[in-house]
């Protein structure tokens, strides 16, 4: 079963009121989830493979497996091409899955360029990644 995990440090991500904000540091993109698409990200990065996450809805009487099973792979096909996820097979499901709170909709990855400049120029880019901050990135 693929699973996934955060592209990290080049992304970085929060839940704030059951919204998912997630910010790729390197291209200056931001992308919002909500609804299903928020519930199917906090699983992945809880370790669960989009199986799971499709047999939860399934379960919970909101689809077929085989429509959400669909649907979730496209959607972690479209994580992985923004690259916002990588796989990761070793990772484990951290325990049992929660039910979904709502029924199952196509999730949609809303995504966002209109700050790239913004999000790119500030000194965070500039930092060296194995020294961190304040050490400065070499110019070569």
């Amino acid at each position: 079963m693929r699973r996934y995990r955060l592209n990290h440090p080049d992304v970085i991500q929060e839940t704030v009121d059951g919204e998912v904000i997630i910010v790729h540091t390197v291209s200056g993109s931001y992308y919002s989830l909500e609804g299903t698409g928020a519930y199917v990200w906090n699983a992945l990065l809880d370790g669960h493979a989009p199986a799971e996450i499709a047999t939860a809805y399934a379960d919970s009487g909101g689809t077929a497996p085989a429509d959400a099973a669909a649907d979730l792979e496209r959607f972690t096909q479209q994580l992985e091409a923004e690259q916002l996820v990588l796989p990761d097979d070793a990772a484990a499901g951290s325990g049992i899955l929660p039910p979904p709170s709502h029924p199952f909709s196509v999730p949609v990855l809303q995504k966002y360029t209109d700050m790239q400049e913004l999000l790119l120029v500030d000194p965070i880019h500039e930092v060296d990644p194995q020294a961190g901050w304040p050490h400065r990135r070499d110019a070569n």
